[in-house]
C-alpha cells in the first residue's frame, strides 16, 4: 500500500487518464486549502486559458482514506474523475463584483481553531468565533457550491471586512431563510412515518436555515434572537452544536456547567471535525439585546 505522499503524486500523474477528453490540456494542480477547522490537499483541474474559472475541489486526503479502505486505486480515481466532470464550471460571465454582492453570506467558525484560514481571509471577530464570508457560485433549495472569500478576492473588488459584513447581513436571511423549531418537531419532520408525540414538554429548539447548512450564523441577527425570546418568554442559552445549527434552551431549564461538559464531549466524539463551532455556551440577554 502506498504512503500518502506517494499516493498524492500518483493521483496527479494518473487522474487525467480517467477524465473525459475535454480535460486533455487542463492543468492538474494540488493546492493546500485552509478549510474550516482543517488544512487539506485539494486536487484542482484548471482551464488555464480562462481568466475566470471555478474548479471543483476533490480532496486527496479523503481519496487516500477511501484507498486505504478499499485498496483499489482505479476505483478511487474513477470516482474522483466523475466528481470533477460532473461539477466543473469553466466560466460564468456573471462571476463579477455584482454577483458577489448578491450572493455572499455569513459563515461562523471557531477563531482559535482557524488561525491559518483567518490569516488569508477578511473576517470579523464575534465572541470566541470569527465571521467569514462565503460567495455562493451555484445554489438551489438543498445545497450550494461556493468559496470562502479570500483577501485576494476582497482586494480585487476593493471590499473590506466591514463592507462584506454589511453585504452578507443583507443576503443571508434573504437567500436562506432562518428556521426555528422544537427539536421534536424537527425529528418528526425528518421522519414523518414514525412521529414522536410532542406535548411541548421538551424545551429544546434548533435554530438554523432552511437547508441546515452553515446556519449557526443566525445568532448574528438581533431581530431573530429577539423573536425567539418573545416566543420563549425569557432569556435563553445558545449551545453551538455545529457550524450548521445552534440549540436554543430557556435559561430556566438547564445547568450551564453540565451543558458545557456535554458540549465538549459531543464535539470530540460525535460532531465532524470540520463542523465543530465552539465548546462555549452563550447567553442571550434580552434586556441588553446581546449574546
Amino acid at each position: 500500500m502506498m504512503r500518502y505522499d506517494e499516493f498524492k503524486e500518483t493521483v496527479v500523474d494518473k487522474i487525467r487518464d480517467y477524465l473525459p477528453v475535454k480535460y486533455k490540456n487542463y492543468s492538474i494542480e494540488v493546492h493546500k486549502i485552509n478549510k474550516i477547522n482543517e488544512e487539506l490537499d485539494a486536487l484542482c483541474v484548471i482551464n488555464t486559458d480562462l481568466k475566470i474559472g471555478v474548479s471543483p475541489i476533490v480532496y486527496i486526503n479523503q481519496m487516500y482514506e477511501e484507498y486505504r479502505k478499499n485498496k483499489s486505486l482505479p476505483a478511487v480515481l474513477k470516482t474522483a474523475a466523475e466528481t470533477i466532470s460532473n461539477t466543473h464550471i469553466d466560466i460564468n460571465p456573471t462571476l463579477d463584483c455584482e454577483n458577489l454582492r448578491e450572493n455572499t453570506i455569513f459563515v461562523l467558525v471557531n477563531a482559535e481553531d482557524n488561525k491559518a484560514l483567518l490569516s488569508n481571509v477578511p473576517h470579523k471577530k464575534f465572541l470566541d468565533l470569527a465571521i467569514v464570508f462565503r460567495w455562493l457560485i451555484q445554489r438551489d433549495n438543498e445545497k450550494f457550491m461556493g468559496t470562502i472569500i479570500t483577501n485576494e478576492i476582497a482586494d480585487k473588488y476593493k471590499l473590506t471586512a466591514d463592507k462584506l459584513f454589511d453585504i452578507a447581513k443583507a443576503n443571508t436571511k434573504r437567500i436562506y431563510k432562518p428556521r426555528f423549531e422544537n427539536v421534536v418537531d424537527l425529528v418528526n419532520r425528518l421522519s414523518p412515518n414514525d412521529p414522536i408525540p410532542n406535548d411541548k414538554s421538551v424545551p429544546m429548539y434548533i435554530l438554523s436555515n432552511e437547508i441546515a447548512l452553515e446556519g449557526a450564523s443566525y445568532i448574528l441577527y438581533d431581530d431573530v434572537l429577539n423573536d425567539i425570546r418573545t416566543q420563549l418568554g425569557e432569556d435563553f442559552y445558545v449551545i453551538p452544536s455545529s457550524i450548521n445549527e445552534v440549540i436554543i434552551v430557556p435559561c430556566s431549564t438547564i445547568d450551564t456547567e453540565y451543558t458545557k461538559t456535554m458540549l465538549r464531549n459531543v464535539n470530540r466524539s460525535v460532531v465532524a471535525k470540520q463542523e465543530v463551532l465552539s465548546d462555549n455556551v452563550y447567553k442571550f440577554d434580552g434586556e441588553l439585546n446581546i449574546v
